[in-house]
Formats: C-alpha cells, structure tokens, sequence
C-alpha cells in the first residue's frame, strides 16, 4: 500500500498506459478520478476498480477545455478532501496513426496543430495550474507527465506531437523548482514503443515494422504495466528525493544508434 492517504487524479485513464497506471495506484491504496472522454468506459474502468477493492470514480473530461479541469480537480478534493498525485498521460489519439492528422512541420495544418498542442500540452498545464493549488493546501504532491522518446529523438510526421512531449519536460523542470518549496515534486516518464489502442494495429500487423521497433530498443517492447510501475515510483515517497527528472521508460530506445555493428562496418 505504497499510496495509502493520496488522491490521485490519472488524465486520459479510461484505457492504454493512462488505465494501467490508475489502476496500479488504487492497488497500492490511493483514491484515484479516473478522467477521460469516454463516459462508459470510464465508469468501467473505476467500477473495475472499485470490485477489486479499490476507490476510484469517474469523471468525463477534456483536459483541452478549462472548465472540465477546474471540475476534475474540484471533484476530487470534494469527494476525498484533497489532492497529491497529478499524473498527465492525456494525448490526442488523432496525432498518430494511419489517420493521424500530425504531419512534417511545413505540412502541418494549424487547425490540427492547435488541437495536439490543445490536449498534449496545454491540457498538462491547465491541469497542473489548478492541482498545483491544491496540492501547496495539503503540503505535498507529486505531478508525472507522461513524456515520449520522440521528445529527443525526432521523427519525421510528428512534429507537433515532438514539440508537445518536449514543452511537457520544460513545464516539469519549471514546476520542480517552483513547487519545490511547497513540498511538490514534479517528474517526466521517457515512454518508448508501448503498443496500446487500435491506431498499433497496423504496425503490428506489419512483421518489417515490428522487427524496427524491436531492433531500436534493448529489451522487449513495452506494456503498460510499465509505464504504471515507473508512475508508481514517482508518485510514492520512495522517491522523495526525486524531482525535475526525466525517467526513461523505453527500453534502451535513447542509447542505441540505429547504425551498423562498427566490427564489420569500419571506416578508415
């Protein structure tokens, strides 16, 4: 019960990594608001809690609109008093994909840019603003946004995306410095190649796309469960002496060149 006496509010935890790790903390004892735009999945997911001996409900909200962030956040220290754990995992499904509406920056259409930046980034903000508050009345609290590994190792039809996930590690810096005082610690999780949703589909179905991925990390690719125990550890006291942080989660993504063996590719 590693969480036991924390409230926790999980973004975009009605499926994928967002579920996992709102799942894994009301295991370990914490009051979780499980939010996202799925209202019948959404109660799903907290009554599935709730069966398994947990605490958690459900409220409907998109991070993108102001008023449904003041109302999650005040919905949770209504019900349970207060707030300490913040996890920002909230990102448009439609940046990414066979249908993403993402593209290389000069093709990018700026109605779709302020769309992923509206939810991937700004959603982050609104959401740690009006938590911030809170959490500075309870003393303490711990704020994870969910980063990616696209963040420093670009990609080519993702630039919003890209910009989105690096602004996410600017905030967090930003916020370990100012919560400092306060007691409130703020951490990134790297995410690499974590196949959740139907937008993976066709990449697996695709055996050269599966083997890419494999062969850019070091280990296997990632579920997200985690995801969830990286969350897990920032968001309990055993990392008490963590802040401003970026947890690499990706499975050896970040170290590997994606070059050939340098024993049999010299140059001289």
């Amino acid at each position: 019960m590693r969480l036991e006496g924390h409230v926790a509010i999980v973004t975009g935890s009605t499926k994928g990594i967002g579920r996992a790790i709102a799942e894994r903390f009301a295991a370990e004892g914490a009051k979780v608001l499980v939010t996202g735009r799925s209202e019948a999945i959404g109660e799903q997911v907290a009554e599935g809690i709730r069966k398994s001996g947990g605490e958690a409900e459900f409220l409907r909200t998109d991070v993108s609109r102001e008023r449904d962030v003041v109302a999650a956040v005040e919905a949770a220290c209504d019900h349970w008093g207060s707030l300490s754990i913040l996890v920002n995992n909230a990102a448009p499904m439609e940046a990414v994909g066979p249908n993403a509406i993402d593209d290389v920056l000069v093709d990018v259409d700026p109605k779709a840019w302020d769309h992923i930046i509206s939810v991937a980034l700004r959603g982050a903000f609104l959401c740690s603003k009006y938590a911030f508050a809170r959490m500075q009345q309870a003393g303490r609290g711990s704020i994870i946004s969910i980063s990616s590994a696209t963040a420093s190792m670009a990609q080519p039809g993702l630039s919003t995306y890209i910009t989105a996930k690096a602004g996410l590690e600017g905030m967090t810096r930003a916020l370990a410095v100012e919560g400092s005082p306060y007691g409130i610690r703020a951490n990134c999780i790297i995410v690499g190649a974590v196949p959740t949703g139907s937008g993976w589909a066709p990449i697996l179905a695709d055996p050269d796309a599966v083997a890419a991925l494999r062969n850019l990390q070091l280990t296997r690719l990632g579920v997200p469960a985690d995801i969830a125990n990286a969350a897990l550890f920032l968001a309990s006291d055993e990392a008490a002496f963590v802040t401003g942080a970026s947890l690499a989660a990706e499975g050896g993504a970040l170290i590997k060149l994606p070059l050939p063996d340098a024993r049999t590719h010299r140059i001289n």
